[in-house]
């Protein structure tokens, strides 16, 4: 489990490697929605070429997810990627991050 420490009002973009091309979407749960709310905020062009690497491009688009920290405490968020419609088949991936929040430095 991946951990990051926010305070209170801070914003974090956390970026995960797409597969839109052949179906497959992330989507995220918070067991804390009024410590930390996360919310999609699009695409982004492939950081890495990997799957590339001749051309440099990729046909899927990184996805984009915004935490913002509400208060002071712990909440667990878990990302999956699936395809949608398929219901009854496993996820191609999980993460998932321990999320702390504090309070905001004074002045």
């Amino acid at each position: 489990m991946e951990e990051l420490h926010l305070r209170v009002g801070d914003r974090h973009t956390i970026r995960f490697a797409g597969r839109g091309t052949a179906g497959y979407a992330w989507s995220a749960a918070v067991d804390e929605p009024r410590i930390v709310r996360v919310s999609s905020v699009g695409t982004a062009p492939r950081e890495s070429s990997a799957g590339y690497p001749e051309t440099g491009f990729s046909a899927s688009r990184d996805e984009l997810f915004e935490l913002v920290a509400l208060a002071p405490g712990s909440a667990t968020i878990h990302f999956t990627q699936a395809r949608p419609w398929e219901k009854d088949k496993p996820a191609l991936a999980f993460r998932d991050f321990a999320v702390s929040v504090s309070l905001a430095k004074p002045g």
